[in-house]
């Protein structure tokens, strides 16, 4: 879902994605987002999605092996600035929060935020 935008399956009930997945393999990546994508990540796809087994990766480890072996360019780590402090919370963020009453005065100031303290984090305001 997070290459293709969607699972490999969809239908309308279990039953009809049970049936698509014991009928036919997983389309690839080309296929499902009419893009070109690298051969490479296309068979790494296509073997972590079959349906036997024994054809798969035999385990995380050599999975993992193969797509470093593909993707070499894309798992170097890469400095980035870092993100921007948000002021305010999200849209919607406390929409369902309680609202301060005569009896219980609640007091919001924002997001706390989380300050680098030696081997931790100390939250602040």
């Amino acid at each position: 879902r997070a290459l293709a935008g969607r699972l490999p399956f969809e239908g309308t009930n279990a039953g009809m994605i049970i049936a698509l997945k014991l009928d036919r393999p997983a389309p690839s990546l080309s296929e499902v987002t009419d893009e070109r994508w690298p051969a490479g990540l296309e068979r790494f796809l296509a073997r972590a999605l079959q349906r036997d087994p024994e054809l798969r990766h035999p385990d995380a480890a050599v999975a993992l092996e193969e797509w470093r072996s593909i993707l070499p360019q894309a798992l170097t780590r890469r400095d980035a600035p870092p993100p921007e402090r948000v002021s305010q919370p999200p849209h919607g963020f406390a929409d369902d929060a309680p609202t301060p009453t005569d009896a219980h005065h609640a007091h919001w100031d924002g997001m706390p935020t989380a300050t680098e303290v030696g081997d931790g984090f100390d939250v602040g305001d």
